[in-house]
């Protein structure tokens, strides 16, 4: 997805770019490779398989590597370049599955992505974890990891929950590591192999620690684990100070807090009147918030490539000035077409009547429990998730004269 850079990025990026196609070019590769600066993306033509590749995470370890290691990044990306496939046979690839936990949206944009591009290819089969997050599997590879689609799975004869089983028994095996403090009450991954947040499947883990109530976990990257007790206040505080660093790094998961409970991973927020509550939700929201604004690129995209007259709206994030309260909100341009992600407030705004202007105003707002419970009949849910809701008629007069008026 494009991004804005200044130029200094955008220099460093296309010298990335072109050190990579030499490196190919050195490898074998014959085909013509096409690199696209807006999207930081290499192409080639000209196979039975077009290929692309997006060079956003790759770049991003790249620059935080030491000279040794980004050598041995590049070499690794360009051998996985080459792969040319897996095993024919289940017994011969079930012991190099894994399962791998990202967000669920990773997973369903994916999906929006391969409707874009017009492929028939089944679907990426996953299990939601904890709501927001998903348990899908991948083929390891000694360079890469790669992701299993459901024609894997037919091709083996195998379903899914036999092979996440089996890829949850390997991830086992090398996962006999301790964690390791990092505070008291506080500990952390120490694998740092690419499947650190997958290892929310093996719940036995996280029994062994002396925790103050239940275990709570954050997957703020790949490499990054954390653990601490939901009543332990000065281990949530330190397990919030290192999600919100390692958030910021490279290949990025969520920035959700879970719960280990009986009946397996919930979302968990502190209470309200907790200290530590703002912060909590405010990581979730930005993670949320982000995976909200990837899927209304792919989603303006799908529209305009079936001629459909959609508007998808903007998910904002701003702390309100009073209590410093996260706060999510939309704006509806009332009489549109539009779909609504959840948020906290939305905005009702009156476009303009001159079809030459893009004018109007805002007519007030209404929190989302309020609006749903009025809208009940005209909000539809969608199948997309992040969730949003298709809405295309006018709101009465009853709802437009309860609005809120903007501060």
């Amino acid at each position: 997805m494009s991004s804005d850079y200044p130029s200094q990025s955008l220099s460093e990026r296309d010298a990335f770019a072109r050190l990579l196609i030499d490196r190919l070019r050195l490898a074998g590769e014959t085909a013509e490779i096409r690199y696209d600066p807006e999207d930081f993306t290499l192409h080639v033509e000209g196979r039975e398989l077009a290929k692309q590749a997006i060079l956003v995470n790759l770049f991003a370890e790249y620059q935080r590597a030491e000279p040794a290691k980004q050598q041995l990044l590049v070499r690794n990306y360009v051998r996985s370049w080459f792969y040319k496939g897996m095993p024919e046979d289940f017994e011969d690839v079930h012991p190099d599955l894994l399962p791998t936990v990202r967000t669920r949206a990773y997973v369903e944009l994916g999906h929006l992505n391969f409707r874009l591009q017009q492929d028939d290819t089944p679907a990426w089969p996953y299990l939601p974890l904890a709501e927001h997050l998903s348990v899908s599997l991948v083929y390891d590879l000694p360079e890469a990891l790669r992701q299993i689609q459901q024609y894997d799975l037919d091709h083996w004869g195998v379903d899914f929950a036999t092979a996440l089983a089996r890829a949850i028994d390997n991830l086992r095996e090398i996962s006999h590591q301790q964690f390791v403090p990092a505070g008291v009450g506080v500990w952390r991954s120490p694998w740092r192999d690419n499947l650190d947040a997958s290892r929310l499947v093996l719940p036995e883990l996280f029994l062994a620690y002396p925790l103050k109530g239940d275990p709570v976990a954050m997957i703020p990257n790949r490499d990054t684990l954390l653990l601490t007790g939901s009543r332990d206040d000065s281990g949530l505080a330190r397990l919030l100070e290192l999600a919100e660093a390692a958030f910021e790094q490279p290949r990025a998961v969520s920035g959700l807090a879970v719960r280990l409970t009986p009946e397996g991973w919930t979302p968990f927020l502190p209470p309200p009147e907790h200290s530590l509550y703002r912060r909590f939700r405010l990581l979730f929201l930005r993670s949320l918030g982000s995976d909200y604004n990837n899927q209304k690129e792919l989603l303006d995209q799908f529209h305009t490539q079936h001629d459909l007259d959609i508007h998808v709206a903007t998910y904002s994030l701003v702390l309100e000035k009073q209590t410093g309260d996260p706060l999510s909100y939309c704006v509806w341009p009332t009489g549109s077409d539009t779909l609504l992600p959840v948020v906290d407030r939305v905005c009702f705004f009156q476009p303009s009547n001159d079809e030459d202007s893009r004018g109007g105003h805002i007519l007030g707002w209404a929190d989302w429990a309020v609006l749903e419970e009025s809208l009940e009949t005209i909000l539809e849910p969608t199948d997309w998730y992040p969730i949003r809701y298709r809405i295309r008629e006018l709101p009465d007069e009853s709802i437009l004269n309860a609005l809120r008026p903007l501060p």
